[in-house]
């Protein structure tokens, strides 16, 4: 899938091409960890990538039969559980913490089909409206981190790239409209 069309397709769309064959979900999850890849420098929003399910979607148990097919997800480092995985909450105090269990909600999310590749940043223990903690990390820009593929939205005709916009956060500047 070229970045133009990633830009322009939403998890709907993403599983009905899941469901047509068009890519697999290990096509998807490696495309999203790209994206990470690429952007997270500069914004600092995802705290851990699940390498093993960008390779092994079921691997965490995603049901891929669920809605959504394998759909890339990344979850909040706050609230729902992922068994075996860091929980940290953004705070020093945490890390270290391994969940114990799926959460219900996580439990949720895995039966829709939605393939969890890593968690991201959080104030510390959700308390204050900036994941702005230089003892955890400086995040500059957490909706771009969650969804890269939504970056496209503040582009111009003229450049439909969703990554190209990491050249204005990197330099700290808004996008132009």
């Amino acid at each position: 899938m070229t970045w133009k069309e990633w830009g322009q397709t939403d998890a709907v769309a993403l599983s009905q091409g899941l469901s047509r064959g068009d890519y697999s979900a290990q096509e998807l999850a490696q495309q999203a960890s790209a994206a990470i890849e690429y952007l997270n420098p500069s914004l600092d929003a995802a705290r851990e990538v699940f390498h093993d399910v960008i390779e092994d979607p079921l691997v965490d148990g995603m049901d891929p039969k669920g809605f959504f097919r394998g759909v890339p997800f990344l979850m909040k480092d706050l609230g729902p559980s992922l068994k075996g995985r860091l929980q940290e909450m953004g705070s020093r105090f945490m890390q270290g913490n391994r969940a114990s269990v799926d959460s219900f909600l996580t439990q949720k999310i895995r039966a829709a089909g939605l393939n969890i590749i890593g968690r991201t940043s959080t104030p510390e223990f959700g308390v204050c409206s900036s994941a702005e903690n230089p003892q955890v990390c400086i995040t500059s820009c957490i909706f771009l981190a969650s969804a890269p593929w939504l970056c496209s939205m503040r582009h111009t005709r003229e450049d439909p790239n969703p990554l190209s916009l990491a050249g204005n956060v990197r330099s700290h500047t808004p996008p132009e409209s």
